[in-house]
């Protein structure tokens, strides 16, 4: 009699571990596809860095090359510079301070 019993439950201890494994395959394909997801994600963020750190890297060259090639053809004191900004700020400076009437 225990074993016409015995095959009742193995029958119903197999139905629970191929539900079980059911289950935990549909959690691993869900868990799959998110990681899927957030690689193609990880993926497009790195290439995006990548260009950008390029371009900067270009524009940096390109802006000491332009720093070196005026500074070439400058003459060394610049003060050629500095005088029209001083008589600009003289001629701001005399109109502020001069009282309207």
């Amino acid at each position: 009699m225990s074993e016409s019993k015995q095959p009742v439950a193995v029958d119903g201890e197999v139905q629970r571990l191929r539900a079980e494994r059911d289950a935990l395959q549909a959690q691993l394909s869900t868990l799959s596809a998110r990681r899927r997801r957030s690689g193609a994600l990880r993926r497009a963020a790195a290439l995006v860095l990548v260009l950008l750190a390029c371009l900067s890297l270009t524009a940096t060259a390109v802006a000491v090359w332009a720093e070196e090639l005026v500074a070439d053809t400058l003459p060394e004191d610049r003060a050629f510079l500095a005088a029209p900004l001083s008589s600009a700020i003289q001629s701001f400076r005399s109109r502020s301070t001069t009282p309207n009437s």
